[in-house]
């Protein structure tokens, strides 16, 4: 009886755990890069998973428009290290002065590097790409890669580049409601359903 009891308390406050998050499908972008975004309520956290060929840098455009030209934006540029940049025209990418995603792991298997990355969903920084978690339903992206193995940042070249859009669904629920469940009998003699 003790047992059941201490299992059936496991598992609702199991359940009541689970924090409510939502995720993008993996969004492919080209070969050997693709980007999921994560958002999680409860720790107020964007978790983004984002691959990309480990010979050459990559970078991921946040929140952009189809066509923006580079004028404005959030952009994470991956070359031997991960920094948080923001366009300013045609040239590289300024080095935002607050480096607000941290590297939760960096690994790379059969010349595909995996990055998964986290930040804050709402920040102070004004060059980021900001995620409040009840209204971000999508979120657009552009990347760019270099054409050739290199880390050197400079021109991607005119078909190493793109647009795409992701679109959040739930995946957790914030309250697990008991309240239509019943315990019979009660008390009991040893055995209830």
């Amino acid at each position: 009886m003790k047992k059941i009891t201490i299992l059936l308390f496991a598992l609702v406050f199991g359940v009541k755990g689970f924090s409510q998050s939502k995720s993008t499908p993996i969004i492919n972008l080209t070969s050997n890069m693709t980007a999921q975004f994560t958002l999680n309520n409860s720790t107020s956290k964007v978790t983004l998973v984002l691959t990309g060929p480990s010979d050459r840098w990559f970078a991921l455009g946040l929140g952009v428009e189809s066509g923006f030209s580079m004028s404005a934006g959030d952009v994470l540029v991956y070359s031997t290290s991960l920094t948080d940049r923001n366009y300013v025209g045609f040239s590289a990418p300024a080095t935002d002065a607050s480096q607000d995603w941290t590297t939760v792991s960096n690994n790379v298997v059969s010349g595909v590097r995996t990055l998964t990355l986290e930040r804050a969903l709402i920040n102070a920084d004004t060059n980021d790409f900001q995620l409040p978690y009840a209204s971000t339903n999508s979120i657009n992206v552009a990347w760019a890669r270099s054409g050739s193995a290199s880390t050197s940042l400079a021109n991607h070249g005119g078909t190493n580049r793109g647009f795409a859009t992701g679109s959040f669904t739930t995946l957790g629920k914030e309250d697990f409601s008991l309240n239509a469940t019943s315990i019979f009998p009660n008390p009991s003699s040893g055995e209830f359903s």
